[in-house]
């Protein structure tokens, strides 16, 4: 038998086999661009955000207040609850800063009660319509 020697392949597999052992090793799964303890702490300072902004529209929707303006509106609060769940994280922030607002102006005595009923009336019906169109 005679072999035939091809220097063309046996280049390539040369080159090849030099690119794969030259290479650097690749990085270990535990390294990352962010490390997971920044990731780690950025999920917590979100979620405390989510949870403080929740409480505090709750809050509003739980006054007396609130409790009478929905009643006559003929809105359940189980549905503005439901609807404050489904919120997205900027949608939650924004009813949030409306509502710490709207305690301001309440606290400064800014809003009389009937005011204040138009007002709560009509975040709510904003809300349960957000969740609406985007369910």
């Amino acid at each position: 038998m005679v072999s035939r020697f091809n220097s063309g392949k046996l280049a390539a597999t040369l080159a090849v086999t030099l690119a794969l052992t030259s290479a650097p090793p690749a990085a270990s799964a535990e390294e990352h661009v962010v490390p997971l303890t920044e990731l780690s702490g950025r999920l917590a300072q979100s979620a405390a955000e989510r949870d403080a902004n929740r409480r505090s529209v709750a809050r509003l929707f739980s006054s007396p207040e609130a409790a009478g303006a929905l009643k006559n509106a003929g809105i359940d609060r189980a549905t503005v609850d439901a609807a404050i769940a489904l919120l997205s994280e900027a949608e939650l922030a924004r009813l949030a800063s409306r509502a710490a607002r709207l305690e301001a102006d309440v606290a400064a005595g800014a809003l009389n009660n009937q005011q204040l009923t138009y007002v709560i009336i009509a975040l709510a019906t904003a809300l349960i319509v957000t969740i609406i169109f985007v369910a």
